[in-house]
């Protein structure tokens, strides 16, 4: 399957004949396979998606409001969410390894999808496929299998996609894979640490900690959040933010205080401590750390490198 259009996306036997609504890459979801090549970094900014970035983003898998359930897409009311951890994974192709990430994904109870994204990122070359039904994984890997990109020139990565490969995070102390955390209100302190491998000064990063939903997260009408406190240390004291995303972008607003900057081969280290409360369930608690560049709440929010952290939660 040589590689010359910038976006195709392949159809399933199983696919509706009439017209599909929404953005185009949607209109691939669930029945299709969309294939996305970038020509020039020029292409892989404002708003690009998916970039390389999003391999190793807790959402990476969509950033559209469209649930793919088989059958039946639609916009879910109040989003959507990813079940646990995704599944990151480096698979052989055609001689060469890439990267893969799956999510598992949910709109509403009862409503959960499959999604796969494949990504070769020194040739800005991208498989995607959301909600396709299981009977097609053959016909998927197929199609991964079959890509030919020797006719393609790399377009080299853009500003983001090179952070997102210079950058590098790390947590530390009480948190970490299969470590247990106390609903019982108790805190506990970790410590994340930022590092520039590159060759290029980062002037302004911002550090952005948040818990994700998970099995145990309390119901609510409008929209599930954990509860319990999150603060991180700045200087002497320390500074309440929010726990959960919420249903807006006041997460993801840092004080100009936090702010950093990474000249290459500098570290920076962020403390942190976190607190559940007995609402709270057990279960695996996705904990999302990230690079952004500096957000206000005017801008868009960019994040640069994510690392997920599940945490076992337990009474």
């Amino acid at each position: 399957m040589p590689v010359s259009t910038s976006q195709v996306c392949v159809l399933s036997p199983g696919a509706p004949t009439d017209p599909q609504q929404g953005w185009a890459p949607a209109k691939c979801e669930p029945y299709g396979v969309l294939v996305v090549v970038y020509n020039s970094p020029d292409e892989i900014v404002g708003g690009a998606w998916p970039t390389t970035a999003d391999l190793t983003a807790d959402g990476g898998w969509g950033h559209q409001p469209n649930c793919p359930i088989w059958g039946r897409p639609y916009i879910p009311e109040n989003g959507y969410s990813s079940i646990g951890a995704p599944v990151r994974t480096k698979p052989t192709v055609a001689g060469r390894t890439i990267d893969k990430t799956q999510w598992n994904v949910t709109c509403k109870p009862g409503d959960t999808f499959t999604a796969q994204l494949w990504g070769m990122g020194t040739d800005q070359v991208f498989v995607v496929a959301n909600g396709l039904k299981s009977d097609y994984q053959s016909g998927l890997t197929a199609i991964v299998n079959s890509l030919d990109v020797s006719g393609h020139k790399a377009p080299g990565l853009s500003a983001t996609e090179q952070a997102a490969k210079d950058l590098v995070i790390t947590v530390d102390g009480g948190i970490g894979a299969g470590q247990k955390v106390s609903n019982s209100g108790t805190p506990v302190t970790f410590t994340v640490t930022y590092r520039n491998s590159g060759q290029k000064t980062y002037d302004k990063l911002q550090p952005l900690v948040y818990t994700n939903e998970y099995a145990g997260t309390p119901p609510n009408e409008v929209l599930p959040t954990n509860k319990g406190k999150l603060e991180r240390q700045d200087g002497g004291s320390w500074t309440e933010i929010p726990l959960s995303m919420g249903g807006g972008m006041d997460y993801a607003a840092v004080s100009q205080k936090a702010w950093f900057s990474l000249a290459p081969g500098e570290s920076k280290k962020v403390t942190y401590r976190m607190a559940l409360d007995l609402v709270d369930g057990p279960g695996t608690m996705p904990v999302s750390v990230q690079a952004t560049l500096p957000y206000d709440g005017t801008t868009t929010l960019t994040p640069l490198k994510e690392l997920t952290v599940p945490v076992t939660v337990v009474k």
